[in-house]
This record gives C-alpha cells, structure tokens and sequence, in this order.
C-alpha cells in the first residue's frame, strides 16, 4: 500500500524492535523491548516474518532486506477532531490493554493478546516499527481509506471500520 511504503521510506529504523513470542513475563518483555520508544505522538506497524493470511501481496514488505506481513497498523497520541489533545503517546498505547470481541477478550495486556495471536497463528516474533507524527490519525484514516476503496483484506489484528 502506498501509503505504508511511504511511510516505512521516511521512518527512522531506530524506532523499532521485535517482540518474541513467549510463556512468561510477556508484559515484561514488552516494557523491556519498548524503552527506547518516546511517548509521543506517532503510528506503530506491527509486521510479522512470516506469511500468515495467505495470498495479501497488498499486506508484504520489504524491510531491510526480509519480506514481512503486516498484521497490524495503530495510532497514538496527536489531537481529537474537536482539538482536544491525546496524551498517551506510543509507548504508552503499546503497553496499554487492548480488547477483542472474537476471541472474547477485554481489557487484556497487549503483550498477553500478541503472545495469543502469536500462538494461533505459529508467529515466532512480531517487528515493529513506530513512526513519529504529529497527526497520526490523518494517516491511519489513509490506510483504511486506501484499504476500504480497493476492497482489500484488513491485517490480521485490525477491526473493520464500518466495512462488512
């Protein structure tokens, strides 16, 4: 997606790590990975190594020489529509909780949901990638956008924004 490769191009690869799938201490290991990420404003895209849904040649990058799948793209920080100022920035978005309805899951650490995907899927480890931008959510409304209109599978972890 072309927004995605844009985005990847102008990115510092400072700001990334891998997240490995384990038993223990999973939110450890997150907080662990995570303390070079600043806790300002910006988007994380989390890529796996290996393919997981199939054919989704839209979904496949190359990063540093090694073709990766991308299963998830997020937001953190930046403004409301009504100007009122998101203080949690990417650290803090990454090690919050998350939920998810399908695998009947609320308010769960979003290292124990990684290491779930992670086991369901037979995904060893997660890259991920943060890119700092003030407007973050103008960004993820292009991804959906250029996903929505090209009818395009979603990644692995996204919900559908009002898309059947």
């Amino acid at each position: 997606m072309n927004v995605i490769n844009e985005l990847l191009h102008e990115s510092d690869d400072n700001l990334s790590f891998y997240f490995h799938q384990s038993e223990d201490y999973q939110t450890k290991n997150l907080q662990n990975a995570t303390r070079y990420i600043p806790n300002s404003a910006g988007l994380y895209l989390v890529f796996s190594e290996k393919t997981t849904l199939g054919d989704h040649s839209h979904l496949t990058y190359t990063i540093n020489n090694k073709e990766y799948e991308l299963c998830y793209f997020g937001k953190a920080g930046g403004t409301t529509k009504q100007g009122k100022l998101l203080a949690q920035g990417l650290n803090g978005r990454i090690n919050n909780v998350v939920s998810d309805r399908s695998l009947n899951l609320k308010d769960i650490k979003r290292a124990k949901y990684w290491n779930i995907i992670m086991q369901n899927h037979d995904i060893d480890k997660f890259y991920v990638r943060c890119i700092q931008i003030v407007e973050p959510q103008n960004n993820e409304d292009e991804i959906y956008f250029e996903l929505d209109s090209k009818n395009l599978k979603y990644p692995l972890m996204n919900k559908y924004r009002g898309r059947k």
